[in-house]
């Protein structure tokens, strides 16, 4: 991005960040990283099972990067990423059916 480290107050990714391919994903948290000097914000893609996934991918029409929140966490952490993050799943987007009480 052109613009000057820790220029933004605030830096948001909302539905960005996972809708590139993983070596992108890393670029753009690194330059969140970089660009802003106080609050950073991102929503990522994630799922705890395969049926997870699977709903997750159809329901995206960009999702291209996601992962588990673990390998999330692993890539943040790499990066050095200081900021807030909330995982969208299918869970959160309410595709899976709830269990039915017996």
């Amino acid at each position: 991005m052109p613009f000057a480290e820790r220029e933004f107050d605030f830096v948001i990714g909302i539905g960005v960040v996972y809708s590139l391919n993983l070596t992108d994903a890393i670029q753009c948290l690194k330059e969140i990283q970089r660009v802003g000097r106080g609050k950073r914000f991102v929503t990522l893609a994630s799922y705890a099972t395969e049926e997870d996934s699977r709903l997750f991918s159809y329901w995206t029409l960009l999702g291209t990067t996601i992962l588990r929140e673990k390998e999330w966490i692993e890539v943040l952490d790499h990066i050095g990423y200081t900021g807030d993050c909330t995982f969208t799943s299918a869970r959160t987007l309410k595709l899976v059916p709830e269990k039915q009480s017996s």
